[in-house]
C-alpha cells in the first residue's frame, strides 16, 4: 500500500480557481441602484429576487434563498406597515416605499458594492435595467393579485352576512 487513501486529491487548483472566475463572470451582476430602482417598482420581493441573482454569481445559494425569504418577509411587513401607517401619518403615498428603498439599497451596497465592481473591472457582465424594470413589474403584478385575491377571498367568505 503506497498511496495514502485519505490524501486529498491531486488537481491542479489553478485551473479550479479559473474555470469558477469564468463561470461567475458569465453571470450578470445587478449593482446596488438597479436593486434600488427594482425595490421601488416592485416591492422588496423584487429587490431580494436581484440580491439572489448576485449571490448565484458568486455560488452562495445558501444565501441566495435566504435572501428571497427576507424579501417575502419584508414585502408582507412593509404591506402591513403601509396599510396601518398610511391612516395615521399624512405622508405622500410614495414616502414609505422611497424610505424601505433607499435601507435596501444601503443593505445592497454593503453586501455588493465592492464584489459588483471587482465583477465589472474583471470584464464580468452587468445586469440590464430593462430586465430590472421588467422583472420588477412582473413581480408587483403578482403581490397586486395576491392582495387581491386575498380581499376576493376575505369578502367571499367572510363577509357575506352569514348567507
Amino acid at each position: 500500500m503506497t498511496e495514502n487513501p485519505y490524501a486529498p486529491p491531486r488537481a491542479p487548483l489553478s485551473e479550479i480557481a479559473t474555470a469558477a472566475d469564468s463561470a461567475a463572470a458569465q453571470l450578470a451582476m445587478y449593482s446596488p441602484r438597479q436593486i434600488f430602482v427594482a425595490s421601488f417598482l416592485g416591492s422588496p420581493l423584487a429587490a431580494s429576487w436581484f440580491a439572489s441573482r448576485n449571490f448565484r454569481a458568486f455560488s452562495q445559494d445558501w444565501l441566495a434563498q435566504r435572501i428571497l425569504l427576507g424579501g417575502f418577509l419584508a414585502t408582507a411587513a412593509a404591506l402591513a406597515l403601509g396599510y396601518t401607517l398610511s391612516e395615521r401619518l399624512h405622508v405622500p403615498n410614495t414616502a414609505f416605499p422611497l424610505l424601505y428603498s433607499l435601507l435596501i439599497r444601503w443593505y445592497a451596497q454593503n453586501l455588493f458594492g465592492s464584489a459588483f465592481e471587482k465583477h465589472v473591472q474583471s470584464g464580468g457582465r452587468r445586469g440590464s435595467y430593462w430586465t430590472v424594470v421588467g422583472i420588477s413589474l412582473l413581480i408587483l403584478v403578482a403581490v397586486l393579485a395576491v392582495i387581491f385575491g386575498c380581499i376576493f377571498a376575505w369578502s367571499y367568505f367572510f363577509a357575506r352576512g352569514g348567507t
